[in-house]
């Protein structure tokens, strides 16, 4: 949050933000309704109100009916007035699925494709973005949901079509947009979080079993992921566990393959000692999250035994999470502070 001074323009910025703040929480107002939230005056708001109408960043409502005075004009907030594109890809079935999305600021997808990709490369996600903005032209910012990390331009994904410097960059220049990353299971995280309410305070781990690459982990601490030294918290390495992650009789052996991930679990478990682990993946379902959830309890300290679940949907909670990622970045900056 930046600081401000008693800056006329950065003032008006500043309250302007406020107001957008508040109605696009409450999604409809009046100018009395915003003056008791942000505690401006009705003359403030109004002439903000006016502003924004005039940008078509609101709309007028319906008026509504008063004791015997003038009826109040209510407005509401243009979730279309601005919107992000995603794209986020992972595994189905073995295959690398792209998914597309054009959310609205209230995180309404409003055009939605996917398709299957047998390789991954960069020159497959610009007809993408450019069917997106061609779709729908009010997009404003673009989020990329993909395995790996990146850091300081550059990315290290199991796409290896995709690695080294300059993907990003790439499409910020190409498209005059800005443009984000983000970890695949880390925004699965985060959309999770923010489906089922999580309570900011709790610690919580999300785990991503897929077919073909090595697990992922999501650690959600405080109200945020926490991404470790250059970004690298969750990427578990490939022999770190003496666990043959990919081995497809590994997969099929469901006594080895329910011992091995409970004590996988448990390991992980005994140091961030969370109050719930969260399952996905191809390789995870109801039976053997069953089995897994009664071998860890077997193997916990009976005061630290976390909630175990199975996500309904991976990709629902991915699709949740990036374009949350990627709406942030419209969120506006400025505001005073005390």
């Amino acid at each position: 949050m930046k600081k401000v001074s008693g800056n006329v323009l950065l003032l008006k910025e500043a309250n302007t933000n406020i107001i957008r703040k508040a109605l696009k929480q409450r999604q409809t107002a009046t100018v009395q309704q915003l003056a008791r939230i942000t505690g401006l005056t009705a003359v403030t708001v109004n002439s903000i109100l006016q502003q924004l109408l005039e940008n078509q960043e609101i709309f007028e409502a319906e008026k509504l009916p008063s004791g015997g005075g003038r009826p109040a004009q209510l407005y509401r907030f243009n979730n279309g007035f601005a919107h992000a594109a995603v794209i986020f890809a992972h595994e189905i079935d073995n295959d690398d699925i792209v998914f597309y999305r054009a959310a609205d600021l209230a995180g309404n997808p409003v055009f939605s494709e996917e398709k299957a990709l047998p390789r991954v490369r960069m020159s497959d996600f610009e007809p993408i973005v450019e069917r997106l903005l061609t779709q729908v032209p009010a997009v404003k910012a673009i989020g990329f949901g993909l395995p790996g990390v990146e850091y300081e331009g550059k990315l290290l994904s199991d796409y290896s079509g995709l690695n080294g410097h300059g993907f990003l960059d790439h499409f910020r220049m190409k498209y005059g947009l800005p443009v984000i990353f983000e970890n695949d299971v880390n925004a699965a995280c985060l959309g999770y979080c923010a489906r089922k309410r999580i309570d900011p305070s709790a610690t919580l781990l999300y785990l991503y079993f897929p077919q073909k690459y090595i697990p992922g982990t999501a650690i959600f601490i405080d109200g945020k992921i926490q991404k470790g030294f250059r970004n690298y918290a969750g990427e578990i390495r490939k022999n770190t566990f003496d666990i043959p992650w990919t081995d497809p009789e590994f997969q099929r052996d469901n006594v080895v393959f329910c011992d091995k991930i409970s004590r996988f679990i448990t390991r992980i478990c005994a140091i961030l000692s969370p109050e719930k682990v969260v399952l996905s993946g191809n390789l995870i379902h109801a039976d053997n999250t069953e089995r897994i959830r009664s071998l860890c309890e077997s193997r916990f300290d009976p005061n630290t035994i976390p909630e175990i679940c199975l996500t309904e949907s991976f990709n629902k909670d991915y699709e949740t999470g990036i374009i949350a990622a990627t709406l942030e970045v419209l969120e506006p900056k400025l505001f005073l502070q005390k």
